[in-house]
């Protein structure tokens, strides 16, 4: 059983599934509240579906690039559940090429204020600098004839999840992991 949940953009997103099919998935906003809202989001998914997290493998997410409260709830939950289950399995993307998918385009996270990262993703791969950019900056981007994905909005996270899968990297040491 896999475990994908993504809580670096204002939204939280929690995908369970097992040999490629979804057994369940959410996807909520809770900007500025992950950390009431993650354990309790990805329990109530997994006790609808009558499991626990020891029946879990592996668990992927997103990482790198969004929130940093959103990133110490993230590998704070993984570094519990490593400690609770020896055998999980950890993987991480970076959520930057994870909102775009497997399509070409510029990607961006809010960061603050109206300021987002933001970077050129092609053929999975972050081909850009990532910079911080203003929200006057975009209608620049908009010039440049290519796709926009901004803040996990009009995504398709399932199909993103299922494209990119085999792409996540793994986390060698949980328990070493700097944030």
């Amino acid at each position: 059983m896999n475990l994908f949940f993504s809580c670096l953009s204002k939204d939280l997103i929690v995908i369970l599934e097992k040999n490629n099919k979804v057994i369940d998935h959410l996807k909520k906003d809770f900007y500025l509240n992950h950390v009431n809202n993650c354990v309790r989001n990805i329990n109530m998914i997994l006790k609808k579906n009558n499991l626990k997290f020891i029946d879990l493998n592996n668990i992927f997410v997103t990482s790198k690039i969004g929130s940093l409260t959103g990133k110490r709830v993230c590998f704070t939950i993984l570094k519990t559940l490593a400690v609770l289950n020896s055998k999980l399995n950890f993987f991480e993307i970076n959520s930057l090429i994870f909102q775009a998918g497997i399509n070409k385009g510029f990607s961006l996270l809010k960061c603050f204020k109206n300021k987002y990262y933001c970077a050129l993703i092609e053929d999975k791969k972050i081909v850009s600098k990532i910079e911080i950019i203003s929200h006057e900056a975009i209608n620049l981007l908009k010039c440049k004839n290519e796709k926009i994905f901004i803040d996990f909005d009009n995504i398709n996270y399932l199909k993103n999840f299922f494209n990119l899968k085999n792409d996540f990297d793994k986390i060698i040491n949980i328990k070493n992991y700097e944030i």
